[in-house]
């Protein structure tokens, strides 16, 4: 008789198995992946044949796998490891025998069927009564322990109850068996098992809708796919190449172990070797990014992963996998850094030793101003105007006959980018010349207050003896500290959407009352018609009820009130002296890229701004050289032959307006989204000459446009001209380290809100968990009292338990007495740390340190006791419990006195 093979042949082709089958499921998952992947960003794929569609398959599906097979490799060679655990545990012997038999699974048994039955009846009941009596302690209970001991003890004896009917019903059972014990198999017992399962699923599925949103329907038909095809893979192996054992099997030949070799060491080549390409080549397609890391499945979680692994000095940045990282060994070298020329490191990765000036810092560039005196000017801002809605501008709709007669006599500016598309970024950067990241804001949740060290040009011309005055036509901007700065007077509207006349009636009251013919005076007058909501009172539109109708009809409604304002003034003013303004502080989206309204996106629809000025002997004439609505501080001041406050990104436009220059002396124009707590938006554009770059720094992603080709941004040439993508990007990250203030920057805000352990002292430690994500470690809260106007700073702690796969959300409300409604926006729901460092990007092991500070409204009841609640929310929507069930928590409690 031959001797049986020797137990490590076997072992190893059972290994071999479970690697081979890892690397074909690698690659299986992953092109699965990108064909879903490809399917979701159908509309932007931007095919130019078959030939192009097919090779971004492959170059996708490469990446993935690479990705994908490591992390799958590692699973089976621990599954592996079980298996022969498993095979070598005597007393499993025989239930492996069955299962790897056709004829046992076909054989008839009556009792193990009948058992296999009660113990699922059993299994079914546990579960339909555990989650009643989990939501039950959950509540009943205000010590979380106390909760916690009595559910455990309460689940483990249900089980036992449970566990006890199953062996009393089990009897009938067997008994009821005798009558088909030709069909009571243990395959019969699988799909019974398995029809069980998918009703009860259909029949749930109403009670589960949440599902769809809090989890990616793809994953769930992935997934199961793969946890189904696994086990078949090593079976296979196994009947195809491992040697049979048999009484008359012939001598086993010295290569008989050759293909267990093979299976072993083949995957795992192949894993190191597509590894090793996509980590030196991943990165410069920016296209192949976006289909990766923002529509696959699972390739942003896979890709962070191997960051994470191969981020030797723990910067958050690789050199492998498009990370950037130009020396890994240096944690002050990366993309983006600061990087003073002269040490001989290139510490940004970018263009050497140093960073170019991108910075383009002037006095203001002045040209001769026409004025032979100090002008006075009027400045009308609309809301979300957009430029393309006028008729002088070319809109197809007789929309502002009286704006249009009035830019045909004015300087018409046809390329004015914005500086961000969110008001409480723009307005500000528009008064004092700099962009949002270089201004100066205070901590306030959700209107941040503009510091004094801000120079604002208001502060300017009344410094210089000008009589100042602004008319808000809303309340929006009610709870912003600072953002009057330099004007005298100031009235403010008491309606987020007030009546549509009641604007230009303040304005022309106070100008009647407050402005003095022989003092020169900058009056501001900020109308809100055409911002979102249109036609809130049920106005009927007067050209269709699509957006873009209802926009155009309140739209119509303010050039009439614009009308009545201008010819009020222009009555009553020296036309020698007077300068009118007419601008937008950005634009409004209408889906051209999937978004409505402003402060979404930096695409032209929502930062293309309007500016429109009339000068006194200055001839009417369009301009098309691109300028930036913050120009407006230096254009002003040179008309009133005042110098600027301090050196600025900002030029006059004087030279355009007189006809001196034809271009302005700037390289670049900028553009961007400062992230805070309810619009968490990280993005930067850059614009030099007819090209345009926007970043999504987050996200790590970018798109270029050449805007005279391709004006509404559709065609993304970053995978076509990688190099000028990669030059341009650049600049943006030269433009963010050289010129931001550090707490505007958010790698900098991130680690200054990093703490190495929790503090010492709290006013209010609590510690709540949130099962696998962070644990709600307490606040402080200087005191409890509070009066209008007042400010409530509160800081959060967290600590960090899991990678957090969901982006959350906290909902930190005040609830009032019954019956009383609360002012709008006294709340502070936010993403956390400002907006700058979401859930998703948390680090198990983190604490962090979150700041909110809120203002109490001035119209506010008092004496007033206030709730401050907190629940945190996936996507805004779903609440999250703690480990205890706590949905909503009960943080302190609030006077307003």
């Amino acid at each position: 008789m031959p001797a049986p093979n020797p137990p490590s042949s076997k072992n190893l082709h059972v290994l071999a198995g479970h690697l081979t089958t890892g690397a074909l499921l690698g690659i299986l998952l992953a092109c699965t992946d990108g064909v879903i992947a490809m399917v979701r960003a159908w509309d932007t794929l931007q095919p130019t044949g078959i030939g192009d569609l097919t090779k971004t398959f492959l170059s996708l599906g490469f990446h993935l796998t690479a990705l994908y097979s490591p992390v799958i490799c590692v699973v089976a060679c621990i599954l592996g490891t079980v298996d022969l655990s498993l095979r070598a545990t005597p007393w499993l012997q025989p239930a492996l025998r069955v299962l790897q038999s056709r004829a046992e699974w076909k054989r008839s048994r009556p009792e193990l069927w009948a058992t296999g039955m009660a113990l699922l009846m059993s299994s079914g009941l546990w579960c339909v009564t555990a989650v009643p009596v989990s939501e039950h302690f959950a509540t009943a209970y205000h010590n979380p322990q106390m909760a916690a001991v009595t559910l455990t003890v309460t689940l483990a004896s249900l089980a036992v109850a449970l566990f006890l009917f199953a062996m009393i019903i089990g009897v009938p059972l067997r008994w009821f068996t005798q009558g088909f014990s030709k069909h009571a198999s243990l395959a019969t017992l699988t799909g019974l098992l398995a029809v069980l399962l998918i009703i009860a699923t259909i029949l749930l599925a109403p009670k589960l809708t949440w599902i769809a949103d809090a989890i990616d329907s793809m994953a769930l038909i992935v997934m199961p796919i793969a946890v189904i095809l696994y086990p078949i893979g090593p079976w296979i192996w196994l009947r195809a190449f491992a040697p049979q054992t048999h009484a008359h099997s012939p001598p086993k030949r010295p290569h008989a172990n050759s293909k267990a070799w093979l299976g072993t060491l083949v995957p795992l080549m192949w894993v190191a070797g597509t590894w090793l390409v996509s980590a030196n080549t991943y990165g410069p397609n920016n296209h192949l990014r976006h289909l990766l890391e923002h529509r696959a499945v699972a390739g942003h979680t896979a890709l962070r992963l191997h960051l994470t692994l191969t981020d030797k000095d723990r910067d958050e940045f690789s050199s492998w996998f498009g990370g950037g990282d130009c020396d890994d060994s240096n944690p002050n070298v990366y993309p983006g850094a600061l990087d003073a020329p002269g040490d001989g490191v290139d510490a940004d990765c970018f263009d050497g030793d140093g960073s170019r000036d991108v910075a383009e810092l002037s006095t203001g560039n002045y040209g001769t101003s026409p004025l032979a005196t100090k002008p006075n000017i009027l400045l009308v801002t609309v809301d979300a105007l957009r430029r393309d809605h006028l008729g002088c501008m070319g809109h197809s709709r007789k929309v502002t006959p009286y704006l249009d007669s009035l830019c045909n006599a004015s300087t018409r500016f046809h390329q004015v980018v914005a500086p961000s598309s969110r008001s409480i970024r723009s307005i500000p950067a528009m008064f004092t010349g700099n962009y949002p990241s270089q201004i100066a804001y205070g901590t306030e949740y959700l209107y941040p207050a503009l510091l004094e060290e801000n120079r604002t040009l208001p502060e300017v011309l009344q410094a210089h003896g000008y009589n100042t005055g602004v008319v808000m036509g809303t309340d929006y901007f009610t709870r912003v500290r600072g953002f009057f700065q330099g004007f005298k007077h100031v009235v403010q509207l008491q309606n987020y959407k007030p009546n549509r006349r009641r604007a230009v009636d303040r304005a022309v009251q106070l100008f009647q009352r407050k402005i003095n013919p022989d003092q020169p005076w900058f009056l501001w007058v900020h109308l809100f018609h055409v911002h979102e909501p249109y036609l809130w009172d049920g106005k009927l539109s007067a050209f269709g009820d699509d957006a873009d109708g209802k926009y155009d009809t309140e739209l119509q409604i303010a050039d009439q009130e614009i009308q009545r304002l201008v010819g009020h003034v222009k009555t009553h003013s020296d036309p020698n002296r007077l300068v009118t303004v007419i601008a937008s502080d950005h634009g409004e989206a209408f889906g051209e890229h999937g978004t409505y309204g402003h402060c979404y996106t930096l695409y032209d629809e929502e930062l293309r701004a309007t500016l429109l000025i009339e000068t006194p002997g200055v001839e009417p004439r369009d301009v098309h050289a691109p300028v930036g609505l913050q120009d407006l501080t230096p254009t002003l001041l040179n008309l009133a032959k005042l110098p600027m406050p301090a050196a600025t990104p900002s030029r006059s436009l004087v030279p355009l307006m007189t006809g001196e220059s034809q271009r302005l002396s700037r390289e670049h124009l900028y553009a961007e989204l400062v992230p805070d707590g309810l619009f968490p938006y990280d993005q930067k554009a850059v614009y030099k000459d007819n090209l345009k770059l926007i970043w999504w720094v987050k996200d790590g992603t970018h798109r270029l446009f050449d805007l005279a080709q391709d004006p509404k941004e559709q065609r993304d040439l970053s995978r076509d001209s990688p190099g000028l993508a990669e030059e341009m990007l650049g600049v943006l990250r030269a433009w963010t380290s050289q010129t931001h203030r550090s707490e505007n920057q958010r790698r900098r805000y991130v680690q200054a809100h990093r703490l190495s352990e929790p503090p010492v002292h709290m006013t209010h430690p609590q510690e709540f968990v949130y099962p696998g994500k962070f644990t709600f470690l307490g606040f402080d809260l200087p005191k409890t009292t509070y009066q209008p106007g007042e400010r409530i700073p509160m800081t959060f702690y967290y600590r960090v338990d899991n990678h957090i796969e969901k982006d959350l959300f906290f909902f930190l409300r005040f609830q009032g007495p019954e019956g009383y409604r609360l002012p709008r926006d006294f709340h502070a729901y936010h993403y956390p740390l400002r907006g700058r460092y979401r859930t998703t990007e948390w680090k198990p092991g983190e604490i962090l340190r979150d700041q909110v500070e809120l203002i109490v409204p001035q119209r506010i009841r008092t004496p007033l006791d206030l709730k401050l609640l907190w629940t945190v929310l996936k996507r805004q929507r779903y609440d999250v419990p703690t480990s205890t069930g706590q949905r909503s928590i009960h943080l302190a409690d609030i006077q307003i006195r």
